[in-house]
């Protein structure tokens, strides 16, 4: 079924099968949209059974119906999409990405076109490309000689740019070597959509030159490549003259009586309010990857609004082997009495039908018959689709209590996301303030430490000057190793004292012994001189006991000054234990 869409119909089979993997068939209830008024999503949808409303706006403008004629061919293809699809019962139908399926269109007819070189051609040969290309063949041979010697020869680079939309028309542009991509991007929109890819044997440029308009497309390099470009006074004066193949309306009348179709190059809108009997609406726009979908063998007469766009239209289908006339003036050369308005399409039941892709007459009638019994259903799978509704409703209903559920849940988590925030920032301020603290105790235990390196240096120093020590410089030593060497520095002077002491009680008693033995012998002058030493050496041993008394207070003094130091430093080391542990 999915092989009779178009230009699906084009593809191989290898291809086809290659497709299908990649696409699966959607199932809508009614009241569901395949697309939306305005979409731009590159991707061709089918309906393949069911009905589908088309929508300007809220007006319905057509209704489809799946496997029929009509929806051989993609639901309002033109991007952006002009019109809604709704369904107006359950309805299958399949996407395609039109990117893809333009890839694979042009590589058949790449393939095609390999298929059909002449023998011994070399495929780097431009020349050889150009003459297997349909178009020439309606040109005279003096022409295309002309058009050879005046080519000149491009080389490009991947992703240049090689004209863009909305510049004047210079040159038409023929593939030699490479691949590049067409894009377009509509008035109403700022994304550029991929319309085409094109490689050796394609030419682009020539809307420009044929309707004397400013570029429609921008084409980018895919690859490295060789383009031949031609001017746009010698694609005139040796191209579009002998193409420009144009009758009047009477003429186009003839031909479409005898096996020829008009075909509509205009937009939807324009179409609606008025075409021929017959007709094929392919916009231009889209013309480029849609004229596959063309079967051969007919005559087509192409009709615009006014009559400047058909030349290019005829130069696209001609150029893919198709016979094409241009309908001189457009749609205002024919008479208004021959214009049909889609209010009256249904009055075109009687006009000619055209097989786009023959085939046996006994596979119409059974897709007439097909059309026939789903026509039946449709009552019956209404009602079915109704009831459908009632139990969506119910499950809407579930999916409601199962969102509030959800929603009650999420605002748990958020709670508890926020209390663990603000439980880590009140954690942060705690380690913050622990930093500060630490960082206090390790200024003060520096300061201590210099305090001590100080005292210490003053105690060398005092020890080097004089023996005798200096209590006030000890008070802040807090070193015990000082402690001591203070201590045997006292121990030396009380020693030195007490040696003194008992020296001078010595000579003091042998005084008195050589007193008392030579009382009778000395003169009074004599004994007055031994008195008066004696009394020199009790002064000097009272004053000896006086310093000794004065260094045991010092002493003790500085004791009492280091152990104060010592408790003092064991309660700073005391509190940077408990910091460390709460760290």
């Amino acid at each position: 079924m999915l092989g009779k869409l178009v230009p699906l119909n084009m593809l191989s089979e290898k291809d086809l099968a290659q497709l299908l993997q990649e696409v699966s068939v959607e199932y809508l209830n009614r009241g569901e949209y395949l697309f939306h008024e305005g979409d731009t999503d590159p991707e061709n949808v089918y309906l393949l059974s069911g009905r589908v409303s088309l929508l300007k706006g809220e007006t319905e403008v057509e209704t489809l119906t799946g496997n029929t004629d009509a929806t051989r061919f993609a639901i309002a293809h033109q991007l952006p999409r002009q019109h809604a699809a709704r369904a107006k019962s359950r309805v299958e139908c399949v996407r395609i990405n039109s990117h893809r399926l333009s890839e694979l269109i042009e590589q058949a007819r790449a393939d095609a076109y390999k298929a059909e070189r002449l023998e011994g051609a070399d495929d780097k040969d431009w020349k050889s490309l150009l003459l297997q290309s349909q178009i020439f063949q309606h040109i005279p041979r003096a022409n295309i000689r002309h058009v050879i010697g005046r080519m000149e020869e491009m080389a490009v680079r991947k992703d240049e740019e090689i004209i863009l939309q909305g510049e004047e028309g210079d040159y038409f542009y023929f593939i030699s070597e490479g691949r590049c991509s067409v894009f377009q991007k509509p008035v109403d929109s700022y994304q550029s959509i991929e319309v085409a890819q094109l490689g050796p044997g394609d030419c682009f440029g020539e809307d420009a030159l044929l309707s004397d308009n400013l570029r429609s497309s921008t084409v980018s390099m895919l690859t490295d490549g060789v383009l031949m470009r031609l001017s746009k006074d010698d694609f005139i004066n040796l191209i579009k003259h002998p193409l420009a193949t144009a009758v009047n309306f009477s003429e186009a009348c003839t031909i479409t009586a005898d096996n020829g179709v008009w075909l509509d190059i205009r937009s939807p809108v324009e179409y609606q309010q008025g075409h021929m009997s017959g007709s094929i609406n392919l916009p231009l726009n889209s013309l480029r990857f849609q004229v596959s979908s063309l079967a051969p063998g007919h005559q087509y007469v192409i009709y615009c609004q006014d009559g400047r766009y058909s030349a290019i239209a005829a130069f696209l289908l001609l150029e893919r082997g198709f016979d094409a006339v241009i309908l001189s003036g457009g749609v205002k050369s024919i008479p208004e009495k021959s214009l049909i308005c889609r209010e009256t399409s249904s009055q075109e039941k009687s006009a000619k039908i055209i097989t786009l892709r023959p085939g046996d007459h006994a596979g119409i009638a059974q897709h007439e018959q097909t059309e026939q019994k789903l026509t039946e259903k449709i009552n019956a799978l209404e009602q079915r689709a109704e009831r459908a509704e009632e139990g969506n409703a119910a499950l809407k209903q579930q999916i409601d209590i199962l969102k509030s559920e959800k929603r009650e849940q999420e605002l748990e988590l958020e709670v508890l996301l926020t209390t663990a925030q603000e439980q880590e920032q009140v954690e942060m301020a705690e380690l913050q303030t622990l930093r500060t603290q630490l960082k206090h105790l390790q200024q003060r235990l520096t300061v201590a430490e210099k305090e001590k390196e100080s005292a210490l240096q003053q105690l060398k120093k005092h020890a080097s000057q004089s023996r005798a020590v200096d209590a006030s410089s000890l008070l802040c030593t807090p070193d015990i190793a000082e402690l001591e060497r203070a201590t045997q520095l006292q121990a030396g002077l009380d020693y030195e004292c007490t040696q003194t002491t008992q020296q001078l009680q010595e000579r003091g008693k042998a005084l008195q012994n050589r007193l008392e033995q030579q009382d009778s012998t000395l003169d009074a002058v004599d004994q007055e001189a031994i008195r008066q030493e004696l009394e020199q050496l009790h002064g000097a041993i009272k004053e000896r006991s006086n310093e000794m008394e004065r260094a045991i207070l010092e002493q003790r003094s500085l004791e009492d000054a280091l152990e104060d130091r010592d408790a003092h430093l064991e309660q700073v080391k005391q509190e940077m234990e408990q910091l460390k542990v709460k760290l």
